[in-house]
């Protein structure tokens, strides 16, 4: 008997908190808003200014250590570097990345003092041309280090191989939009 009244009691609040429109119920199933482009913000700077402009018709490119850039590599392919600067730290929660290209990558956000670069996402094998990266990060900086594209052999032998720089068309940055 007891389980039959805690059954119908449960059923009862579930057809209550479906067919209501409290408050509690809408609060909890709402999209979240978000907040204007970050990256489009005054004083905001890239490493690839075409990554931040707004316009996904745009490429730029993520570009390589200086101590490899025009040489043939050889072993495992090089990361290139993309750093976002803020003026003053923000609350970062959604990260958008447009790219046809970009396969392998990792996005960073500088947390701590010095160099202290926390991983917020790894993306391996990516085949969308848009990655929504949910995060939780409070920086001034966002990092993303990609991986070369293969482009063309190198120097003919077996172990080296040209990697061309990784192309992004726009990184978006996104925190909770204030109530």
């Amino acid at each position: 008997m007891r389980n039959i009244i805690l059954i119908l009691f449960l059923v009862a609040m579930v057809v209550c908190l479906i067919g209501c429109e409290s408050k509690l119920v809408q609060a909890v199933f709402q999209e979240q808003e978000w907040s204007e482009n970050y990256a489009l913000e005054d004083g905001v700077t890239c490493t690839s200014p075409d990554m931040i402009d707004g316009s996904i018709g745009t490429v730029g490119r993520a570009p390589f250590p200086e101590r490899i850039v025009g040489r043939t590599v050889y072993g495992a392919f090089p990361n290139a570097e993309v750093e976002i600067t803020f003026p003053e730290k923000k609350s970062i929660h959604k990260i958008v990345i447009h790219s046809e290209k970009l396969e392998d990558f990792k996005v960073l956000a500088l947390t701590g003092p010095g160099e202290n670069w926390d991983l917020l996402a790894e993306i391996d094998s990516n085949k969308e041309k848009m990655v929504v990266i949910k995060a939780s990060a409070m920086t001034n900086k966002i990092k993303i280090r990609a991986r070369g594209i293969p482009s063309s052999a190198g120097d003919g032998s077996l172990h080296s191989i040209k990697v061309a720089e990784p192309e992004i068309q726009e990184i978006e940055i996104y925190g909770y939009a204030a109530k």
